[in-house]
């Protein structure tokens, strides 16, 4: 049994990958990147950023490895942003004249993750406007957080909000999700759908059973020892600040199967290297039981814009136990989903069967297993992923103008 969701991926593009990453340092610096950020004073100032400096072309991009100036182009036209309340955010396009696609990473990965995306669907020259928040706590280039109570999913989500709604005011976004990205990206949708129109999953079921490997999230609350091992290794790394750990559960648990696992991503974590311990956070959420569990300060009262304070002194507006999924009490029913799947770990037949039920309400939800990969398929298999995502996107506008014309006739 696997204890992360990884596997054996072809060696020929990881026997490549050092060298690419040592050409790709040397063309980096062709691209002119732009940072901006707003000062007391609400002035624009330029600056550096190590997502794009060091992960975007060095790490995550695979694609077209015979034209290492593909990336270098990409970069240069990359802005790093700061949205809402200071979350960075790596953007491609014009909101004003394109739709949007938004992208949420997960653990251990940074918005660097989805160059490949980027490459295929973003800018002047594809179809969208893109943009990749970052997490809390996910960027080495920001301070810490500061609270003196560990982060919560609902906090996370809020954040997300604040960029995507309030500061850009997207809508009828196109909408990709990955690993801890599916648990607080789902929520998002539950609490915009009218926003979004489509959403692409990634190897990351919304419903998990009791049996479940992966998550026992209906016990109702998992004890520590019900997780997987890696899960185990972040919560207390996390807890104790343990760097050790951290880096013992990359390598060692978790096989090194992370693209970024000796990146710099948790804020002041540089005289320690790797990832840095803060970036375990979300995991913490699936044990916390005080003030309240997690379900009971994100669904109260409907609205996004409830506090956590007000949150923890009222009961969930649907019980725990009826909830149709494991992360979201329901799912909106006219929003279609493409769900992309490599690891077995994590996968339980009631979440395809979900998908088929889907499928026979909007006629375009389906689910396809991406081979010869692991865990992160927009890296290993960037072009069949990208792909399978142009053919059902395309597949949605056709059947939505199939729907239209019928509704005209009649």
């Amino acid at each position: 049994m696997q204890s992360c969701p990884s596997a054996v991926v072809s060696g020929g593009r990881a026997s490549m990958r050092v060298t690419r990453r040592l050409l790709l340092l040397l063309i980096s610096t062709l691209g002119g990147i732009r940072i901006r950020t707003s000062t007391s004073h609400g002035a624009v100032v330029a600056g550096s950023d190590t997502l794009l400096d060091e992960q975007l072309c060095q790490v995550y991009y695979t694609l077209d490895d015979n034209n290492l100036r593909t990336c270098a182009t990409v970069r240069s036209q990359v802005r790093a942003e700061r949205r809402g309340n200071g979350t960075p955010t790596l953007e491609l396009g014009n909101k004003e004249t394109q739709p949007a696609m938004v992208f949420i990473h997960g653990w251990p990965d940074t918005s660097a993750l989805w160059v490949n995306q980027f490459a295929e669907f973003c800018g002047d020259e594809n179809e969208y406007f893109c943009v990749a928040p970052s997490w809390i706590d996910y960027h080495p280039d920001l301070p810490p957080s500061q609270q003196q109570t560990p982060l919560r999913w609902s906090e996370q989500r809020q954040e997300f909000e604040n960029v995507l709604f309030h500061d850009l005011e997207l809508t009828d976004i196109t909408y990709v999700i990955f690993d801890f990205g599916v648990l607080v990206g789902s929520q998002l949708l539950y609490t915009q759908p009218d926003l979004i129109s489509q959403v692409i999953i990634m190897d990351i079921p919304l419903l998990y059973t009791p049996e479940s490997i992966g998550v026992k999230i209906r016990d109702p609350m998992p004890t520590l020892e019900m997780l997987l091992p890696y899960q185990q290794n972040n919560i207390k790394a996390y807890r104790n600040q343990d760097d050790a750990l951290m880096a013992y559960n990359l390598n060692v648990t978790c096989g090194g199967a992370a693209p970024c696992q000796f990146c710099q991503i948790a804020p002041q974590q540089a005289i320690h290297g790797g990832i840095g311990t803060r970036t375990a956070w979300p995991y913490t959420e699936f044990v916390r039981t005080e003030p309240s569990p997690w379900y009971v300060d994100f669904f109260t009262a409907g609205s996004s814009s409830e506090t956590t304070e007000k949150a923890t002194t009222s009961p969930p507006i649907i019980p725990f136990d009826e909830w149709e999924l494991s992360f979201i009490p329901t799912f909106p029913k006219n929003v279609p989903v493409l769900y992309l799947w490599a690891s077995k770990i994590f996968q339980v037949p009631e979440w395809f069967q979900w998908i088929d039920n889907h499928r026979a309400h909007d006629g375009v939800s389906t689910y396809q297993q991406i081979d010869n990969t692991d865990h992160w398929m927009m890296y290993h298999q960037p072009t069949m992923v990208n792909t399978l995502m142009r053919d059902w996107l395309g597949s949605i506008t056709t059947t939505t103008t199939k729907k239209k014309k019928v509704t005209e006739e009649l």
